[in-house]
């Protein structure tokens, strides 16, 4: 009849949309993948897995471009200064080492006598699940040429970048604000201060700010001695914390790079001489004070990544304690 052909229609596409209740019935379902198409989802997984695998950050990766920038600072410093090798790192086992973490590494260590003036150079490369590259000039008390240090520590999680151009003197660094600036001086103490950080700073600071400044990332955990580091620290310190990448490592090899070129540099100038006497004197006592502090600081840091074998690599990094540095202090 015209009323049965009128209800005679064709099925829509929203009819395949099931209730929720209805799902995993077996008739609504989706019909599974068969064993063939179940075996090539398998094999296509496998290959995502190996190519995640094979691009994923690993800190070993990270260790030949960091050692190769660190070789290369070497090899300029070591052309422009005298460098006379040193059996320190060999005497405490160090020259070459297994990590407790299955990593290995090693220690060279120099100085330079005289005019040269470096009292303690260290090269220190680790490679493993956690990579170390650490280059430490410290510097003997005929010119007043700050210490250097630029270190990159990479973790799967994170690369920290360490750098810094230690002051020769105490000219109250430490009592810089948040904002850069200094408490206005109230003393005679503090008005010499001044001056002498404007000094420090026409000569070494301001030609290295933008480098450091430019380093990016966010502020690195304050470690266990932060005060003691903090009393060393100049005012264009780096310590940074960076994602865990490749252009991470790739800015850390840079900045080593950059650091020692500006370093090398200060050394051959004869304007940063100390006059023989109290300047010469001064700075040798403040010297040996910072490189004993220095060794505490390097074990705290050493012993979070290495555990109790950090302390040996602390006192291998930091050199010797007992001995005078090269050129007397009189």
């Amino acid at each position: 009849t015209r009323g049965s052909l009128t209800r005679q229609t064709t099925p829509t596409i929203a009819a395949r949309t099931y209730p929720s209740h209805a799902r995993g019935h077996p008739i609504c379902s989706p019909r599974a993948p068969s064993a063939g198409k179940r075996a090539k989802m398998r094999a296509a997984t496998v290959v995502l897995a190996c190519l995640a695998s094979t691009t994923a950050f690993a800190p070993r990766d990270a260790a030949k471009p960091l050692f190769a920038a660190q070789d290369a600072a070497l090899a300029k410093i070591r052309a422009s200064l005298p460098l006379e090798d040193k059996d320190y790192p060999a005497s405490l086992g160090l020259d070459a080492f297994s990590t407790p973490d299955g990593g290995s590494g090693a220690l060279r260590s120099w100085e330079a006598p005289g005019p040269a003036n470096i009292a303690w150079c260290s090269d220190l490369q680790i490679e493993g699940d956690t990579t170390v590259a650490s280059l430490t000039v410290w510097c003997a008390p005929l010119k007043d040429v700050p210490h250097l240090v630029c270190r990159t520590t990479v973790t799967p999680d994170h690369v920290d970048a360490f750098v810094d151009f230690r002051p020769r003197a105490a000219v109250g660094y430490e009592t810089r604000l948040d904002d850069g600036s200094y408490p206005e001086p109230d003393s005679r103490e503090a008005f010499m201060n001044k001056g002498n950080r404007a000094d420090l700073d026409k000569r070494f600071y301001d030609g290295v700010a933008e480098l450091c400044a430019g380093v990016g990332g966010e502020p690195a955990p304050a470690r266990g001695l932060a005060e003691l580091e903090t009393l060393a620290a100049s005012p264009v310190a780096v310590d940074a914390r960076l994602p865990a990448s490749d252009e991470s490592v790739a800015k850390c090899a840079e900045l080593c790079g950059a650091a020692a070129d500006a370093w090398l540099a200060w050394t051959q100038s004869d304007d940063h001489d100390l006059k023989p006497g109290m300047q010469v004197t001064s700075t040798y006592a403040r010297d040996t004070k910072l490189r004993a502090n220095n060794y505490g600081v390097l074990a705290d840091y050493y012993t979070s990544l290495f555990g109790e074998f950090g302390s040996e690599v602390a006192a291998g990094d930091a050199g010797p304690l007992d001995e005078a540095y090269v050129g007397g202090a009189s």
